[in-house]
């Protein structure tokens, strides 16, 4: 196969400032949509993150895996900066749109320079920016890495092309070989920049077995193999064998059967995300989709794949970008069980690259069509232009789910209920939602999402940590115990609700005060964690216990390890005063 000496068209100067514009106002347009985000709350992932960087001194320590554990330096860095200066939330959600825009940017340099055009490039930046599934990574602080990886993927391929031309500078090479290793340290789906660039060449006709060839994919190769090797040495996990979006008892077999439909869930998030949009989703086997589907959702995706094979030629925009939306969906599908989250808007951005280019390339050919002079019949020529319509009507009728997913980021917590409506059995944003209502103290909504999680599944904690919570407040104190003691022995989502179920049943334990062990047993597991919402809570309960209990030495040295954590709190100076003259009084009584 011969190289293309020329993969892109010379255009107009014109023609380039129109589409460098086209392209500023695209953005300006993007930052009119996210500014109501800017004051948003920091939201899930975030605040773990923050939890994390918090403990840190010194910025090397964000080279270590995340709260999650995951290797992603460019995420911790971030978040680093965030919490070390001090920023407010406005300045996470800015820079994660300055980090989208980047993306944008980056989508648009890739796109002009495939298609070979940049007007063409600015319509596939235009059509990818402004997708509802795309909102999340702008929105997201947590995802602001996602955005970074897909700048660095995109330019890193322009780069790439650009030092494959014949007699193309080394340069080129050296800078797509820096962004490939800055979407590495981004998001884990830059793994599949391996076979991307193999994609790429033979997009463009080039020879792959030539030396010169060879020694640039065994380059990407060591570079991907190294990110693995320190990505192990760091210590991040292979896989999220504890993801509560699946049920503890899910063989790996089940989930790499899953995997197509995962991804052809993903496909449709993108095509029509009205009522599918989801970012904390969870599935059970056989009953998120009956088993007996997931054969066809197999024979669906092994048919695209044979057909793109037969269609593929050199220069084919349609099936490449076909071939990178699957190619580039792999990493996160579960092909391999990694146990990535089912489904997560959040995964569609990257792999809808190829989408766009796909969206683009066929209208384009329809363009072509409708010209007087293409030679196609009078009615060939109208039915291009209801396609042209029907194609463009449809991302522009996207632009409202996008609106609506920017508003529901407003507001949390309106994420979680749209996930919890997009698909049956989603036990883990129900269960959140349970939690999350109690705190704002929408008692009934509260009660409603624990029972609809357990309807789901008994598996999880949190919608039993609720609903003793509730009983607690309503005085059904042996119900409230029972529904604790369930609570410990179940599956916590977070360290905070295992404290919660030690403090309630400290609580509960502590109404006989002949109990006083093992009431403080329960509370003590509370006071080891100075960083708990409860902490300073337990310390009273704890006082009160031993105050109840005539203990009042243990109360005395509870109190004084409190001021140690608080000094000079006055209630807990009050309760200490107190503790030492009773504990004076019960010295000199005879």
């Amino acid at each position: 196969m011969a190289e293309s000496d020329s993969p892109t068209t010379e255009v107009p100067a014109a023609t380039r400032w129109i589409a460098i514009v086209g392209l500023v106002a695209l953005c300006a347009l993007l930052v009119a949509l996210f500014a109501p985000l800017f004051h948003a709350p920091l939201f899930s992932d975030d605040t773990f993150s923050v939890n994390q960087v918090t403990k840190m001194e010194h910025w090397t320590e964000a080279l270590q895996p995340d709260a999650f554990s995951y290797f992603r330096p460019v995420k911790n860095l971030f978040f680093f900066i965030m919490v070390k200066s001090d920023a407010m939330h406005p300045a996470y959600h800015m820079a994660t749109v300055a980090a989208y825009l980047l993306a944008t940017v980056g989508v648009f340099v890739l796109c002009q320079r495939l298609l070979g055009h940049p007007l063409w490039g600015l319509a596939a930046a235009a059509l990818w920016a402004l997708s509802a599934s795309n909102v999340t990574i702008g929105a997201w602080a947590s995802c602001l890495n996602i955005s970074v990886a897909a700048a660095a993927m995109t330019f890193g391929l322009w780069a790439w092309d650009k030092w494959r031309e014949t007699n193309g500078s080394p340069s080129f090479g050296i800078l797509s070989f820096v962004l490939f290793a800055l979407a590495l340290c981004s998001y884990e789906t830059a793994v599949s920049l391996a076979p991307l660039v193999v994609l790429l060449d033979l997009y463009r006709g080039r020879e792959l077995f030539k030396k010169g060839a060879m020694i640039r994919y065994a380059g990407i190769a060591a570079l991907v193999i190294c990110y693995l090797l320190i990505r192990g040495l760091q210590g991040a996990d292979a896989t999220r064998a504890d993801n509560p979006s699946y049920a503890l008892d899910i063989e790996t077999w089940q989930v790499s059967a899953s995997a197509p439909y995962f991804l052809w869930t993903h496909f449709l998030m993108w095509l029509a995300p009205w009522g599918r949009l989801e970012c904390l989703g969870s599935y059970l086997w056989d009953l998120s989709i009956p088993a007996i589907i997931l054969p066809f959702c197999w024979l669906l995706l092994i048919g695209a794949a044979c057909l793109c094979i037969r269609f593929w030629r050199a220069g084919n925009l349609v099936i490449f970008g076909l071939a990178w939306f699957f190619i580039a969906s792999f990493p996160s599908s579960n092909f391999i069980p990694l146990k990535n989250t089912p489904y997560a808007d959040y995964y569609i951005p990257i792999p809808a690259i190829g989408l766009a280019l796909v969206a683009v390339a066929i209208l384009r050919g329809l363009v072509k069509v409708t010209r007087p002079n293409s030679g196609h019949a009078q009615g060939s020529r109208r039915l291009a232009w209801a396609l042209i319509f029907l194609i463009a009507g449809s991302r522009v009728v996207n632009l409202t789910a996008f609106q609506g997913w920017v508003q529901a980021w407003r507001n949390p917590v309106m994420i979680l209920v749209h996930t919890a409506a997009a698909r049956p059995y989603q036990y883990l944003s129900k269960a959140i939602l349970s939690g999350t209502m109690l705190e704002i103290g929408k008692r009934e909504l509260a009660e409603d999402y624990a029972g609809r999680t357990l309807q789901d599944t008994e598996e999880l904690a949190l919608p039993f940590t609720t609903l003793g919570q509730l009983r607690y407040d309503q005085g059904q104190f042996d119900e409230a115990a029972a529904l604790f003691q369930i609570a410990a022995n179940k599956r916590h989502l977070t360290q905070e609700t295992r404290l919660i179920t030690h403090f309630y049943l400290g609580r509960l334990i502590a109404r006989d005060p002949t109990q006083a062990d093992r009431a403080f047993a329960e509370f003590i597991e509370v006071l080891k964690h100075h960083n708990s919402k409860l902490h300073f809570q337990t310390i009273l309960e704890a006082s009160d216990l031993f105050d109840r209990a005539k203990r009042h030495h243990d109360r005395v040295n509870t109190l004084v390890r409190g001021l140690e954590i608080y000094p000079n709190n006055t209630q807990l100076e009050a309760q200490l005063k107190d503790a030492r003259a009773k504990l004076s009084e019960e010295v000199e009584a005879p």
